[in-house]
């Protein structure tokens, strides 16, 4: 198989998990009663899914978690909008959180270089990239 080839089926596999974890949101945000049962800090969960990604995904997988970092990224999404969130690294990986259409107003609000307190419930690692589903806004220094 040559290497082009293998690049492209890598993006398709890619482009697969993410379209799947976005189909298996409920399309509702987090409930603002659910509080985090984690609260951490974007580099803490890359660096959980690099030393043991079995450990990670039970730590994380379908828990309402807080994840505090800074914006990467700001991008649309169909129906909603995905905040890329990291330790502020060139690389740009990290933290997906996607958040649905009634989130759109504080989305738009948020620039690159903003810190922020992120919550939502925890899904899946996708290659470098861990995904949270559903997401609001939480405010910085609250646990």
């Amino acid at each position: 198989m040559s290497t082009k080839t293998k690049h492209l089926l890598s993006l398709a596999v890619i482009a697969f998990s993410i379209l799947l974890a976005i189909a298996s949101t409920n399309g509702k945000t987090t409930d603002e009663s659910k509080k985090p049962v984690v609260n951490v800090k974007a580099s803490e969960i890359f660096s959980d899914f690099s030393q043991n990604e079995i450990a990670a995904k039970e730590k994380y997988g379908n828990k309402i978690i807080a994840v505090r970092g800074i914006v990467a990224s700001i991008e649309g999404d169909g129906d909603g909008s995905v905040v890329l969130i990291n330790d502020g690294n060139a690389e740009n990986v990290g933290v997906k959180c996607y958040f649905n259409e009634d989130q759109k107003k504080d989305v738009a609000a948020l620039k690159k270089g903003d810190p922020v307190k992120i919550i939502g419930e925890g899904g899946e690692s996708l290659s470098v990239d861990y995904v949270v589903l559903n997401c609001r806004m939480g405010k910085l220094g609250e646990n």
